[in-house]
């Protein structure tokens, strides 16, 4: 069961949202309150942040807002970047394509480093764990999350 606050786990372990395998911990960001540092000052619990090479510029998106972090691309490459590239992930940063994002877990303060459409399809499959009408929508823009929504979720909700 969701809690009320999805900052706020109830006690639950780490293990209650099964990260994907494609989802790649930076450990050393672990603990590390990230999310106002670039930029990003709502209430969900995972945050897709990336940079946007035409903005030159870090975004951020939770699903239910997007925006930019105005200044903070810095933070992003010189503490994001190197973390990442010790794992052979390119993040993007001022004239490196991007790769890869970031996702933040404001709850457990973790930060993972994936491809954007991986992030994306889990949101959308996060989200339909939340609000079970939206299960469709994951049936149709992230099929390889299936799994993840039936073992919560029950192969009816499919």
């Amino acid at each position: 069961m969701q809690p009320d606050n999805l900052l706020d786990p109830g006690g639950e372990s780490c293990d209650e949202v099964q990260m994907p395998p494609e989802f790649v911990e930076l450990t050393e960001l672990r603990s590390i309150s990230i999310d106002h540092k670039l930029g990003y000052f709502g209430e969900e619990r995972f945050v897709i942040v990336g940079y946007s090479e035409e903005g030159q510029e870090v975004f951020w998106k939770d699903g239910c807002s997007s925006g930019f972090g105005l200044g903070h691309w810095q933070f992003f490459v010189e503490h994001l970047g190197p973390p990442a590239a010790r794992r052979g992930i390119q993040l993007a940063g001022p004239g490196n394509p991007e790769t890869h994002v970031a996702v933040v877990d404001r709850a457990y303060r973790c930060t993972y480093a994936t491809c954007r459409s991986c992030a994306e399809g889990f949101w959308l499959a996060f989200t339909a764990l939340r609000f079970p009408s939206d299960v469709a929508c994951v049936r149709v823009r992230a099929p390889r999350f299936r799994p993840l929504i039936a073992d919560r979720c029950g192969e009816a909700s499919l």
